[in-house]
């Protein structure tokens, strides 16, 4: 295995406590993303790349989400596809959009 499938499979175990036995992926590009006074209410939208479809998410206010919304940005200026992971009935507490619980930038 080369280093770069391990280090992916390193990212994939720690973060796989993050993930719920009921979550949902989706690939795609970051269509734009917004900050806001109240910092659960961030909101990020993502165009899939399978259906087209618009989605829109949130990112929580806790630890780690900075790191979510650092690759975000990332993926946003760099116009390259990402897969966020998120459960339908997890919210960040602002809105009915899901909370994002992994992304993934490629």
């Amino acid at each position: 295995m080369n280093l770069k499938k391990t280090l992916g499979a390193l990212l994939l175990a720690s973060a796989a406590h993050f993930v719920s036995a009921d979550s949902t992926n989706v690939r795609g590009k970051i269509i734009f993303t917004e900050g806001h006074h109240s910092p659960n209410c961030r909101t990020v939208q993502l165009e899939s790349k399978s259906t087209g479809e618009l989605l829109a998410f949130r990112i929580q206010d806790d630890e780690g989400s900075d790191d979510i919304q650092s690759i975000v940005l990332a993926a946003l200026m760099g116009n390259r596809e990402v897969m966020i992971t998120y459960d339908p009935e997890i919210t960040s507490g602002c809105g009915t959009n899901p909370r994002i619980l992994y992304v993934r930038i490629y």
